[in-house]
């Protein structure tokens, strides 16, 4: 059991939102890399490493750890692995689900995309061809917004061809709009024209935002799935 049953769930959760990391690849900086270290302005977590072989042996020490996050050392081998938030590599969750050549892969897009241009869709369509040879074919014409800002659907279906000449089917959902939609998420929208694409860096949902998402997502689901 991996890290001898100590990990909860809430734990984990909270790491896999760890949206500020010195080590998260995408701040192109080795002084930034420094300085948030430095400062402690992180949300990053060393964790044992679940390979046996590394898991073995005396206790690690700490600041040796530190040392590798100040300069951006830390390596896949090493006894402790630096976790953050896997949205600094991809931001759907799938890379490792097509590495594991799963048939059918369900992927819900709730990143803030007003403007739909489907950013990370697209950098996971470039990160599965360049490092996998894996081909993700799917249209998206009936998921582009009209002049009111709406769709003409929720989701789309499209094939996934892997290297060995098998296939998948992929599913991708995004937080959008037909305007059929009940009135009191028609309201909200005109209040908070951003809806349901308001920016990640709003943590503090109050009640008429969060039932207002729940209720889009509950009937999206009912649409797809029906």
């Amino acid at each position: 059991m991996y890290d001898k049953g100590e990990t909860r769930l809430a734990t984990a959760m909270a790491i896999s939102g760890a949206a500020l990391s010195p080590e998260m690849g995408r701040l192109g900086s080795p002084i930034t890399t420094f300085i948030l270290t430095l400062l402690n302005i992180r949300l990053n977590r060393w964790m044992p490493n679940p390979a046996p072989s590394r898991m073995a042996g005396v206790r690690p020490f700490w600041p040796y750890y530190f040392v590798k996050e100040l300069f951006n050392k830390g390596t896949e081998t090493d006894r402790l692995l630096n976790l953050s938030d896997g949205g600094h590599y991809e931001n759907l969750g799938v890379y490792e689900l097509i590495k594991r050549r799963c048939a059918i892969i369900i992927a819900s897009d709730a990143g803030a995309d007003p403007d739909f241009q489907f950013v990370d869709l697209a950098n996971l369509l470039r990160k599965v061809r360049i490092n996998m040879g894996v081909e993700i074919k799917i249209n998206l014409k009936n998921m582009r917004l009209d002049k009111k800002k709406n769709v003409k659907t929720h989701f789309s279906v499209g094939t996934i061809k892997y290297p060995d000449k098998t296939e998948g089917v992929f599913i991708y959902i995004k937080a959008s709009m037909t305007g059929g939609e009940p009135e009191d998420l028609l309201s909200y929208r005109r209040e908070n024209p951003t809806f349901p694409d308001e920016s990640t860096s709003d943590q503090f949902f109050d009640e008429a935002q969060f039932e207002s998402y729940r209720e889009l997502g509950y009937l999206t689901g009912r649409t797809i799935f029906s």
